[in-house]
């Protein structure tokens, strides 16, 4: 539906992170219908891309930025705000803007 609304290629944004405390595995924080914000496994979700699948493909974009302490706490704060808020989008309200 997003798609078709915004013309656009992509319909979903996530926030790729990694913890030091578990290098081995990548997490996505995204906003998800029913469930709202949540902290998402890689490898809990690869298995839903591909043709057919609920995601058809993932791109990948690094974004380079200081990592000063101040902004990983700030990040920290952002997260634990976040996670678990419930997703809230009305396509009516959004086309009033």
């Amino acid at each position: 539906m997003t798609r078709t609304y915004t013309f656009s290629e992509y319909d979903h944004v996530a926030m790729v992170l990694k913890y030091d405390n578990d290098s081995d595995e990548i997490y996505f924080v995204e906003a998800v219908g029913k469930v709202g914000v949540a902290l998402n496994r890689w490898s809990n979700l690869r298995r839903h891309i591909g043709c057919n699948k609920f995601y058809r493909k993932v791109i990948f974009r690094h974004i380079n930025f200081d990592r000063s302490d101040e902004m990983l706490d700030n990040l920290d704060t952002f997260l634990n705000e976040a996670i678990g808020k419930k997703y809230n989008f009305n396509l009516f309200n959004s086309m009033r803007t």
